[in-house]
């Protein structure tokens, strides 16, 4: 009884101490963390904005849809690479449809984002939102 007490009063203290704590992660959180509610469009284009995060130092490859449909489907698949921060990288996209023209109201955004580090890449995220395409 008596080894009990004083292992559980040498838990306590180590606990107050610190002895046990949470490490911090090693990396970032690779993600999407938000495609912006609204694009703006030109004559010819949209453009909005998208929010990611990724390790610092690693290449990000973001691929970015834009679906609207228009009773033809106009859609764009948009493809670009940065160097990750490690902090949030608000990311600014121009498309232009393949045919005809985006036209204010609602369209579909979906963002991958991909990571690579050492020669190997990886599909973090994949995220998809409905939109207000406004002049």
């Amino acid at each position: 009884m008596n080894a009990k007490c004083n292992t559980s009063l040498a838990l306590a203290l180590a606990c107050a101490f610190g002895a046990f704590s949470v490490a911090a992660p090693a990396h970032a959180v690779n993600q999407i963390v938000d495609i912006s509610d609204e694009a703006t469009l030109t004559q010819r284009t949209a453009q909005g904005t998208f929010t990611v995060i990724c390790d610092a130092g690693d290449t990000g490859i973001v691929i970015f849809d834009l679906f609207q449909d228009t009773g033809r489907g106009t859609s764009v698949v948009e493809e670009g690479q940065f160097l990750c921060s490690g902090e949030e990288q608000t990311i600014t996209y121009t498309s232009t449809p393949q045919r005809g023209s985006f036209r204010p109201g609602t369209a579909t955004a979906t963002v991958n984002l991909v990571t690579c580090s050492a020669g190997t890449c990886i599909e973090e995220a994949r995220t998809s939102e409905e939109i207000q395409l406004t002049r």
